[in-house]
């Protein structure tokens, strides 16, 4: 038998092999993409808690009479909500500032390190209907303290 008889049998086998395989190439690249964005989104959480718990940690704090420490002021904790949601820049929905929680609250004394929680629902690029919370958190010393 000749070469020529043995090359027309494989004509197409390319294309077949080629739909055969592809639905897994593209299923390899799009959770590729969907761990790095998601890669993406928690290190930038974390980036942005770091950022808002060292901005309270030099946050200008009125002393307690009395006691002499540090309460701690709605206007610090705003700002600190705005300076995290200012630096958090998910490749999705953006950061609502209720879900920045800081620690310690409004009124009370600052005895100890400061701490700001970022909660925020990552949604996959999948069309289902997934959502998995991430939780990053920073602490940070009060520097300001007496």
């Amino acid at each position: 038998m000749r070469y020529s008889a043995f090359r027309a049998d494989e004509d197409g086998a390319a294309v077949v092999e080629f739909a055969l395989v592809l639905p897994v190439l593209l299923l390899i690249m799009w959770g590729i993409i969907e761990i790095g964005r998601a890669f993406y989104t928690i290190n930038n959480a974390a980036s942005a808690a770091r950022e808002g718990a060292r901005m309270g940690a030099v946050c200008p704090l009125p002393l307690q009479p009395g006691t002499g420490q540090p309460l701690m002021l709605a206007s610090c904790i705003t700002n600190i909500r705005a300076r995290v949601a200012l630096n958090f820049q998910p490749l999705g929905a953006p950061l609502d500032t209720s879900q920045v929680f800081v620690t310690p609250d409004v009124g009370i004394a600052v005895t100890g390190p400061i701490t700001v929680r970022i909660d925020y629902p990552y949604e996959p690029l999948t069309p289902l209907d997934w959502r998995f919370p991430m939780t990053r958190s920073a602490t940070f010393r009060y520097e300001r303290g007496p």
